[in-house]
């Protein structure tokens, strides 16, 4: 399987979760298609922001002193010969997560802290926030169903909360004590579900 694909695959399902996909159909059986791609677009996106962001030329250079450091006369990794001479995928890993600023001296730390941050939720982290991003040419979109501005729907911003009109009017409704809400299902969405039922 590419890296890219592997990469991707991973940070998706780190964003959603593990969803079911029926690949006669080509859809998500658990969650919205739409969703579910739009995430692994967003995937997509990071990974592609991460490998422009990689020296690679230094990231060869870290990875190859430290392979002649610690084991030099490791020739290979156990599944395929390294094309680049000098270089197995143990010290390409080390050597890319390696945060040393200047060159890292393997054969003190012969290995960078590759779980450093393994706990760390960025999916979650990410969407808290998302909601405090200024100064981008990304689209707005309600906190509440995901929607974004259409020519029948408005996404008002506010103090620390996003909403569209359909969300606006669907809660005034709920609020009011109207149970004729037109037949909409309330989104399913977290802040949705507080915003109607608040805790007691």
């Amino acid at each position: 399987m590419p890296n890219s694909l592997r990469i991707v695959r991973v940070l998706t399902e780190d964003a959603v979760g593990t969803q079911t996909w029926d690949g006669r159909l080509a859809q998500c059986t658990t969650m919205p298609t739409d969703t579910y791609d739009a995430v692994t677009d967003a995937a997509r996106a990071l990974l592609g922001r991460m490998a422009a962001a990689v020296d690679w030329p230094r990231l060869l250079q870290e990875a190859s002193m430290r392979h002649d450091t610690l084991h030099p006369d490791k020739k290979q990794d156990k599944d395929r010969p390294a094309i680049a001479e000098g270089v197995c995928g143990e010290c390409l890993h080390h050597a890319l997560i390696s945060d040393e600023r200047s060159t890292h001296q393997w054969e003190i730390t012969p290995d960078a802290d590759i779980n450093a941050h393994a706990s760390v939720d960025w999916a979650a982290v990410i969407a808290l926030g998302v909601r405090h991003r200024t100064g981008t040419a990304h689209p707005v979109y309600c906190q509440w169903c995901g929607s974004t501005p259409t020519e029948h729907r408005k996404v008002v911003q506010g103090p620390g909360v996003t909403i569209c009109t359909d969300c606006t009017s669907l809660v005034r409704a709920v609020a009011d004590g109207d149970e004729d809400t037109d037949g909409d299902e309330p989104p399913s969405r977290p802040g949705m579900a507080a915003l109607i039922h608040p805790a007691s």
